[in-house]
């Protein structure tokens, strides 16, 4: 999601190939700030490691997903023999927090995680 009149974007999960989203970052020349995953399933960290190492973005998720990231049994890629590690959040998430892009809400999904399983910008 691009900011408005600006260069400035933020990126929902980075799913499991990072490539096309790191072309479309460079074809459109945006500066991503935010990498937000909206829950911690192997398919939406895989390409968090690069992503953030190529872009400087810095990495956002709700609080009660946090220990996805370092387990690959709680993010399931165990089960598929990739046991992904995600580089550590800068900042935990949590519900009703604003920012420049809007209100995070987060509610459940189908995640273990709680009721911290997916973030939704609303304006």
């Amino acid at each position: 999601m691009q900011a408005k009149d600006s260069n400035q974007a933020i990126l929902f999960d980075a799913g499991e190939d990072p490539e096309p989203i790191l072309r479309k970052i460079a074809d459109l020349n945006l500066e991503l700030k935010y990498l937000v995953n909206t829950h911690g399933h192997g398919d939406h960290i895989a390409g968090n490691q690069r992503i953030v190492e190529e872009t400087g973005a810095r990495l956002l998720i709700h609080q009660l997903d946090q220990p996805y990231l370092s387990d690959p049994y709680l993010n399931l890629s165990a089960y598929f023999g990739a046991e992904l590690i995600s580089p550590p959040a800068f900042k935990l998430l949590q519900h009703g927090i604003r920012s420049v892009w809007g209100k995070l809400i987060s509610g459940p999904a189908h995640s273990r995680s709680y009721s911290g399983s997916y973030l939704t910008v609303v304006r």
